[in-house]
């Protein structure tokens, strides 16, 4: 299945390396080569990405004089080139969208990969699991892994048996966010939920999903609420004391210093990495762990326009996806949220770039439904 490997390694290789090796250099080695026995035909642009693409350029210039390190400027070269990948993989998955054997396949990979993930998670050693990504970053794997092996629920008649699928999976999943002890999990694992939820009944008006959203976030929290004390191993998941929780305070202080210094932020072109080191950066915390926060810090008033931009995007795209059958669009936006959610706790733009080339893709991948 290499069309799987290819979506996956684009999701998640970031800055990674293997044997010291950065893994996106050798992907794109990779896709070339693929690319080259498959026909390929991209599709005349929308308007949207020539703004996504002007802005970007004067992000990169932003990004090159940050004084980040390494060249963390490439973070824009790799958006732009997996924005192209994942229409063109997800172009190929619509021609194949009413292949049981594709689409059975595919699910049948990404489980396997899954399993193969949790099982590595929990054989790790250390207080949070870790196994070739970061336990930060394995909630996302877990997720997206997740929403690709339900795909083969399209093709179970029964409904019980394919209820059982979905719920097999999803103890799968709970299990590896439980090994790696991440809070950022526990929204992540509620997407997935509303997700086998839409997929279930196929179709779903705005004002039910927005209530479902409501009440699967609010009902969580009231059982760590009220019962998280009385269990031992989900103190690090119920522990969101600011002030009795380090990890939670670095996260929230560059927030509070944007909320009451807006204009510092917004009207510049940017500021240097040494400066975010100097006001905010320790040791726990080498960058801002949030994909809007970094836009903005490091690239100033360009940063926030692409921020409200990708923004913008995604809400456009919620309000078309409630309004239409689950299909393979609806499977994208769910994969995008997955992502977005992990970009607000964890990681920098090398690692969190893939969730604007997601945007991006909104606009150029049909919402092909299985018949």
């Amino acid at each position: 299945m290499l069309l799987f490997v290819i979506i996956f390694w684009v999701f998640f290789s970031g800055d990674a390396s293997l044997f010291s090796i950065q893994i996106f250099p050798l992907i794109v080695i990779f896709l070339i080569l693929t690319f080259s026995f498959v026909e390929v035909k991209l599709k005349k642009q929308p308007f949207s990405f020539y703004i996504y693409f002007i802005i970007l350029t004067l992000c990169l210039i932003s990004s090159a004089t940050s004084e980040y390190g390494g060249y963390y400027f490439l973070w824009v070269i790799k958006t732009i080139f997996s924005y192209f990948v994942i229409q063109i993989s997800f172009d190929l998955v619509n021609k194949n969208i009413s292949s049981t054997g594709f689409i059975r396949n595919l699910s049948l990979f990404s489980l396997i990969f899954l399993s193969v993930f949790v099982f590595g998670t929990f054989l790790s050693s250390g207080d949070r699991g870790a196994f070739v990504f970061g336990p930060n970053i394995l909630y996302r794997v877990f997720a997206v892994l997740a929403v690709f092996s339900s795909l083969n629920y399209l093709f179970i008649n029964n409904k019980v048996k394919g209820v059982g699928y979905l719920f097999f999976i999803l103890s799968i999943m709970i299990l590896g966010i439980f090994f790696t002890g991440s809070r950022g999990g526990i929204p992540v694992l509620l997407v997935v939920i509303i997700c086998f939820i839409h997929m279930y009944l196929r179709t779903v008006r705005a004002a039910y999903l927005i209530v479902l959203i409501g009440v699967m976030t609010i009902l969580p929290l009231m059982l760590l609420a009220f019962f998280g004390d009385k269990f031992s191993f989900s103190g690090r998941f119920a522990n969101f004391d600011y002030e009795g929780n380090q990890s939670l305070a670095l996260r929230l202080n560059p927030w509070f210093d944007f909320y009451n210094n807006f204009y510092d932020w917004v009207l510049t072109s940017g500021r240097t990495y040494p400066e975010f080191m100097a006001k905010f950066g320790g040791e726990l915390f080498p960058y801002p762990h949030n994909l809007f926060l970094e836009l903005i810090f490091f690239n100033g008033f360009f940063g926030f326009i692409l921020t409200l931009l990708l923004v913008f995007t995604y809400l456009t795209t919620f309000v078309r996806i409630v309004s239409q059958p689950f299909g393979l669009k609806t499977v994208l936006f769910y994969l995008g949220t997955i992502i977005f959610i992990g970009c607000m706790f964890s990681g920098n733009l090398q690692d969190n770039f893939v969730l604007i080339s997601i945007f991006m893709s909104f606009s150029m991948v049909r919402n092909e439904q299985y018949k």
